[in-house]
């Protein structure tokens, strides 16, 4: 009965501290353009805000999700471990992993149950469980540092080349790419049978190779196959365990026909992101917070967009809009291969596609800029290759002058007239470059 009556006397002095709070309204010019009706809700809501009871009063909050201790200053980030407490009590990650939810107000290294952040909400996922990374979460990103030390296909070469049994190398059926990590192999395996393009002698197998920091594999229009990645070590051949690394697939896109579609289906990721305008239709076939935790996602990511040789990505880390629209990075945790199932379907003509693929790209990871996207000062002109150049910062400077622009030549006599019968030539050529353009649609290869 005392609790009862000691309840109620809480409750009592609360809502007279609340009409109080209402009722000294002294009109501000910032509060008089509003309703009293607005006025009253936004005086409500800070004041249940100023006296509930939150999961971890007497911590620190990140983005109101997970709670550290105070003795870490900052919760989560880079170098989170080093911090007093360690990263038992200091790391995002660590604690997501752990599982504990908050349920008392001076509890600490725990997760902020839904709702109980600002007091509010009952708090429904109040089960102890791990929650998986999240590579949208930047703060998560830093923390694990996975773009410090990516898979880097521009240090890589192809050290054998017979996909499939399909050459034009002999021996073990593989495709190896040497050195994609310090002492690192990717060796590809096709575990169905594979396809390439052979309508194009320049194509199909030639394209099993590595291009602008892309590896890349070839594969024919109406076939599918089944690849299995496996990192082994380079100098005994084992599967190699990574303790965790992103993987990204770009070009996602088809050729004229419009029922033409590229598809590929992943398996054994812990996370993965695009872009929120992304020109990918995904099928999430198992990504809950289980799976995910086990590092068994699967999911399915089919082109929607029509693509031709022009807008092919010529950087990871410089994506152009449309290009990252294309695109999907995913994080794989404590894994020595991961599987893939891709398949180009409803061509109208026989024709080659490659799939393209690197470690980290600008959707995680801190964009670069190209030197094609400077303006070189005046006397000055676009190197030849600035679109496969990076600047040294974002955006590029006066100091990467040297790097993206060469010395223009001086203007002679009578070059004007040449520019003017050019461009009369370039006319009268109209027809031929719309049947190019055509051709770069279909994206042969």
């Amino acid at each position: 009965m005392r609790a009862l009556v000691c309840g109620l006397t809480l409750v009592s002095a609360l809502a007279g501290d609340l009409l109080h709070e209402i009722e000294k309204d002294d009109c501000s010019d910032e509060t008089c353009s509003m309703s009293l009706l607005q006025l009253q809700a936004s005086k409500v809501e800070s004041f249940l805000e100023s006296t509930a009871i939150t999961d971890c009063s007497q911590g620190i909050k990140n983005k109101g999700k997970v709670c550290c201790a105070k003795s870490c200053g900052k919760c989560g980030g880079r170098k989170c471990s080093e911090r007093p407490g360690g990263a038992d009590a200091c790391c995002d990650r660590k604690i997501r992993r752990a599982g504990k939810r908050c349920r008392r107000p001076d509890q600490v290294n725990c997760i902020i149950r839904k709702g109980r952040g600002k007091g509010r909400g009952d708090g429904e996922d109040d089960v102890d469980a791990p929650i998986p990374d999240d590579i949208r979460d930047e703060g998560i990103v830093e923390e694990m540092g996975v773009c410090d030390a990516p898979i880097d296909f521009t240090q890589a070469s192809v050290i054998h080349s017979n996909l499939g049994g399909a050459g034009p190398d002999s021996g073990d059926e593989t495709l190896v790419f040497g050195n994609v990590m310090p002492g690192t192999n990717l060796v590809i395996s096709a575990t169905s049978p594979y396809t390439p393009n052979t309508v194009n002698a320049q194509g199909g197998i030639l394209r099993n190779d590595i291009k602008n920091g892309f590896g890349a594999v070839n594969l024919a229009s109406g076939s599918s196959v089944d690849l299995q990645f496996q990192f082994q070590a380079a100098d005994s051949g084992q599967p190699k365990v990574l303790e965790q690394f992103l993987f990204t697939f770009f070009d996602a896109d088809h050729g004229m026909a419009h029922e033409s579609r590229e598809a590929m289906t992943v398996s054994g990721f812990s996370s993965f992101k695009y872009t929120e305008e992304t020109a990918l239709d995904v099928t999430e076939t198992s990504v809950d917070n289980g799976a995910l935790v086990a590092g068994a996602g699967v999911a399915t990511f089919t082109s929607t967009m029509r693509g031709g040789k022009v807008d092919n990505p010529t950087n990871p880390l410089a994506l152009t809009d449309l290009q990252a629209r294309r695109a999907v990075t995913l994080l794989f945790e404590n894994k020595a291969e991961f599987t893939v199932s891709a398949g180009e379907s409803g061509y109208a003509n026989p024709q080659g596609r490659n799939i393209f693929f690197a470690g980290a790209s600008s959707l995680v990871c801190t964009p670069e800029a190209k030197c094609s996207s400077y303006k070189c000062p005046d006397g000055f002109g676009e190197k030849q290759d600035a679109e496969f150049e990076v600047c040294a910062t974002k955006p590029c400077t006066a100091a990467d002058t040297i790097k993206c622009c060469t010395a223009a030549p001086p203007a002679r006599a009578g070059q004007g007239g040449n520019k003017k019968n050019m461009g009369m030539g370039m006319g009268n050529n109209m027809g031929s470059m719309g049947n190019m353009g055509m051709g770069m649609g279909n994206k042969r290869r």
